[in-house]
């Protein structure tokens, strides 16, 4: 459980800090990054997601925010990530 936390409060680091190659590096080459809308959610096929990304698209993505003006936001957004109560539920 610790470990687990550890990396979850240095992935928001690392986004907090706008490091997103970092960010990604966390990642295998075959991982799948979802975020479901509800947590009553148990598949990407339910309905949207916050997130639903391969790899590709989290490289895609990040390259984005990574190039502010490649797309109109100025200023760039700023995100604060605030990582409370991590439980483990299971572990295998």
């Amino acid at each position: 459980p610790e470990l687990f936390e550890a990396l979850v409060i240095r992935e928001a680091r690392l986004l907090d800090m706008r490091e997103y190659a970092a960010w990604v590096a966390l990642f295998t080459a075959d991982c799948h990054y979802w975020v479901p809308v509800s947590p009553a959610m148990t598949s990407p096929l339910e309905g949207p997601s916050h997130f639903n990304d391969d790899r590709q698209l989290m490289l895609a993505r990040t390259h984005r925010l990574a190039n502010p003006r490649a797309f109109a936001a100025e200023p760039p957004a700023r995100t604060v990530h605030v990582v409370s109560g991590v439980e483990v539920l299971a572990q295998s």
